[in-house]
């Protein structure tokens, strides 16, 4: 008997909606929705001259677009191929650890007797993605150190230098010692060229680490 033989249409689109894919393309929307909304508060500029509303804007569209198509596709799958959602604690876990980390980390917060200080983007950036990272079994800690680094690097100079956002790029210390000598934009862009050779580094010197073959990956880690 064929599996759908017997099955009410409410079953099988409760089913539809279970898939992964599905899942995924909804939850991708409402965060490009919550981004689109937060972007609406800053000015977009022209394009001539680009205000720091523009690139939110953009990568929000790109986002929905994406994730409506990932969406539509998990809809459209037949149900030999299609992915069911499957719920592990340890990925929500982890990167919602890592933006936590980032939250803190950033500018340096103090909560109660517990003072952070601000570690600044160049070491907060990297130390968020190499959390975020290990929420998945295939962590390579080569890989992850390239991305942090280089995607650091990345952000600093669009968000810093070309959108001329106000970020803290080091260590409150560090920014203390540097201020004297160094304008602001000048340690910016040093401290982006510093990250893009650290992830040149990482990717060319450091040996990629995976987990072994044949390891259980159970649900519940």
């Amino acid at each position: 008997m064929p599996p759908t033989q017997g099955r009410e249409p409410g079953d099988m689109a409760r089913g539809r909606f279970a898939r992964i894919d599905v899942v995924a393309g909804l939850l991708l929307m409402a965060v490009a929705a919550a981004a689109w909304s937060q972007a609406l508060r800053l000015d977009p500029g022209v394009m001539r001259n680009l205000g720091p509303g523009m690139v939110p804007r953009a990568l929000a569209a790109l986002l929905f677009a994406c994730s409506a198509a990932l969406f539509v596709a998990g809809l459209l799958q037949s149900g030999a191929r299609a992915e069911r959602l499957r719920l592990v604690l340890r990925g929500p876990l982890i990167v919602g650890l890592a933006i936590v980390t980032f939250a803190a980390t950033l500018r340096g917060v103090e909560l109660g007797a517990l003072a952070i200080p601000q570690f600044g983007l160049a070491v907060a950036g990297p130390l968020t993605i190499v959390i975020a990272g290990h929420g998945g079994f295939e962590a390579d800690r080569r890989e992850l150190l390239t991305l942090g680094f280089g995607l650091t690097a990345l952000c600093m100079l669009l968000f810093g230098d070309w959108l001329g956002m106000s970020l803290p790029t080091v260590p409150g210390l560090v920014e203390q010692a540097l201020s004297r000598s160094l304008s602001p934009e000048t340690t910016l862009r040093a401290v982006a060229a510093l990250e893009a050779a650290l992830a040149a580094a990482v990717w060319r010197f450091l040996p990629g680490v995976r987990p072994a073959d044949g390891v259980e990956r159970g649900d519940d880690v």
